[in-house]
């Protein structure tokens, strides 16, 4: 059986471009930990007692569900792929600059000791690497989040995970998978007090305002080539 050859460019391009803007997001959220902001009250979070003991669910959980949808989507569902890698690159982006705009506590109260290497010593290449490739949490280690306190506004579970709902809105099946896998993220990060609730509110303004934005332009790829940036 022959199957019809098709252009990796397209999808290797986006790839590409998503894991610079990750590298980007993640060297503005390192460098914003420098100008400590303080921890603020949170009327949701006041009344759900924490429970650390599921954060790696929000690390190896959250990515492996990521890069799972992202392995069947480049397979099966090209043009959706393409579309999550470019506007979860934008939305990176923005995340990035939402970070250094204003330094803000975690929800959970200052724990300079956690950090304190970093305070002290500065930023080098083996904390830079660690930031822009980590692969600690594939087998549940916390070490790629250790320097990330402030990473705060908005948050990139709920928005990674929104808008895959979004992008597979017109797939039956795999929308129903990506909802459950949402809700899971948003719960998991209220009981581990990961994030204050208006970063969680925020993502979803910034998600859909973004996804509307490309989408009312005909920006969006139907096909496996196009995304028009």
């Amino acid at each position: 059986m022959n199957f019809p050859k098709r252009n990796p460019i397209p999808l290797l391009s986006a790839f590409l471009f998503h894991y610079i803007c990750y590298v980007l997001m993640q060297t503005m959220a390192l460098f914003s930990e420098f100008r400590r902001g303080p921890s603020l009250p949170d009327l949701i979070l006041e009344q759900i007692p924490v429970n650390r003991s599921l954060d790696w669910i929000n690390n190896t959980v959250w990515i492996l569900g990521l890069l799972s949808f992202l392995v069947f989507m480049s397979l099966f569902r090209k043009p959706e792929c393409i579309n999550y890698l470019y506007l979860g690159g934008l939305i990176s982006l923005m995340r990035g600059v939402f970070i250094s705009l204003t330094g803000l506590g975690p929800p959970g109260g200052q724990d300079l000791n956690l950090i304190e290497p970093l305070l002290k010593n500065g930023v080098n290449i083996d904390i830079l690497l660690n930031q822009w490739i980590p692969i600690s949490i594939f087998w549940g280690s916390t070490e790629n989040a250790f320097y990330l306190t402030q990473d705060l506004m908005f948050s990139g579970h709920t928005s990674s995970t929104f808008l895959l709902v979004l992008i597979l809105k017109q797939r039956k099946i795999e929308l129903v998978i990506a909802i459950l896998f949402h809700v899971l993220t948003v719960v998991v990060l209220l009981l581990t007090h990961e994030h204050y609730s208006i970063d969680i509110l925020a993502a979803y303004f910034v998600v859909y305002a973004t996804y509307s934005f490309i989408e009312k332009r005909n920006l969006l790829a139907v096909h496996d080539s196009e995304f028009h940036l």
